[in-house]
């Protein structure tokens, strides 16, 4: 039997959205602050 889980998707905001289309392409984007140098991870919960 062929069971399809629904899943949600996401919805990209102009911050979030080079981290879902890196990974749309095979990667994992993370950014970083030009100013501090701090690492901003997105999605968040």
């Amino acid at each position: 039997m062929d069971m399809t889980m629904m899943k949600p998707l996401p919805h990209p905001t102009p911050v979030t959205r080079p981290f879902w289309d890196g990974l749309a392409h095979g990667e994992v984007r993370v950014q970083q602050c030009t100013e501090c140098k701090t690492w901003v991870f997105y999605p968040r919960s």
